[in-house]
């Protein structure tokens, strides 16, 4: 893990969401510098149709700010930079916060083959909407991209659309002693509710417990099978370097 030689004042804020194989690209680089920021999930609303916004809590948000419904999309408040295409983010980031360390395997993969990688069965991972309340604050979650049971917490959090703080923690980590505090030694991940006080390093309850406690509604029924590239353009994943 690549560490930040300065460490940002204020954490950085990612439009995103798990199912698009190109915010996890952005999200490993996020890892390999050890960064914390606001993650306000965009899941898609339908798969029958690109750049949606439909009742989505962020999704609008977005348009406003960059004209568009592309993701990822980055701020950083400490530049007033933002951004919405993968490769530019990597590299701003790796630029900003990395010293221009060139970014590691995972994050440098054809998309291809993260398109592989994000390829499961289910639109209940990270992919579709979840209708849910809004939290009165930000969950916190510690967590890498790529651990192991990390990926069902950020995929629980990105369909019920759950705006945290991601105190981004891989091996190595300087806050790594932050999530002892919480969850004690040999846990590897942590989320904490300040709205509950509910605190959990087993991902299999953290995810039963996101559902029972902000879930309002039922998914879209929709599955993979519908699927559709219906109204993509050359700037949309399916066709270029960024996506939906």
């Amino acid at each position: 893990m690549e560490t930040t030689a300065v460490a940002p004042a204020q954490p950085l804020v990612l439009y995103e969401y798990n199912g698009c194989p190109f915010c996890q690209r952005v999200r490993a680089v996020i890892s390999e510098l050890d960064l914390d920021v606001r993650i306000y999930p965009c899941p898609r609303v339908t798969v029958k149709a690109y750049a949606q916004a439909g009742d989505s809590r962020y999704r609008p948000e977005v348009k406003a700010k960059s004209g568009q419904l592309m993701f990822p999309y980055l701020e950083d408040p400490n530049t007033g930079t933002g951004l919405s295409d993968s490769a530019a983010i990597i590299a701003y980031l790796l630029d900003t916060y990395g010293g221009g360390a060139p970014a590691r395997p995972f994050s440098s993969l054809p998309i291809s083959k993260l398109m592989l990688r994000s390829l499961r069965l289910s639109l209940y991972f990270g992919v579709l909407r979840v209708p849910s309340r809004l939290p009165a604050e930000p969950l916190v979650f510690y967590g890498a991209q790529g651990q192991t049971g990390a990926i069902v917490v950020f995929d629980a959090l990105s369909c019920l659309e759950v705006p945290y703080l991601w105190k981004a923690c891989a091996n190595g980590s300087r806050k790594a002693a932050e999530r002892t505090s919480l969850v004690g030694e040999g846990t590897a991940l942590c989320l904490h509710d300040p709205n509950t006080g509910f605190v959990s390093g087993k991902p299999a309850a953290i995810v039963r417990y996101l559902y029972r406690t902000y879930q309002v509604g039922n998914m879209a029924k929709e599955t993979v099978l519908n699927y559709s590239t219906e109204g993509a353009s050359s700037q949309h994943g399916t066709l270029s370097s960024k996506a939906d």
